[in-house]
């Protein structure tokens, strides 16, 4: 299953995220994605959500933009996606 969310500057998705071999714990079962955000506000909101989260991978330039993901202190994983082309998070 697979939901978008698209308005103004960010664009919010989510989907079921389970394969087989894993079982299903509180959170684990979908992720979150923040995506096309400026990367200056990206960095925002990951910094915010990381107060509480356990980092899976810090927000870092990759060669389609910027990127990163958490799990939040509920087992949710969120992915952070920017819209800068590759340009290094503030």
């Amino acid at each position: 299953m697979h939901a978008r969310l698209e308005g103004g500057l960010v664009n919010l998705s989510a989907s079921d995220w389970l394969t087989e071999e894993q079982k299903m714990s509180r959170g684990n079962g979908m992720r979150i994605a923040l995506s096309d955000l400026p990367v200056e506000e990206l960095a925002t909101v990951f910094q915010k959500l990381q107060k509480t989260a356990m980092s899976v991978q810090p927000l870092e330039k990759q060669f389609f933009g910027t990127y990163g993901s958490l799990i939040d202190q509920n087992g949710v994983g969120w992915m952070f996606v920017g819209n800068d082309g590759g340009q290094n998070p503030a």
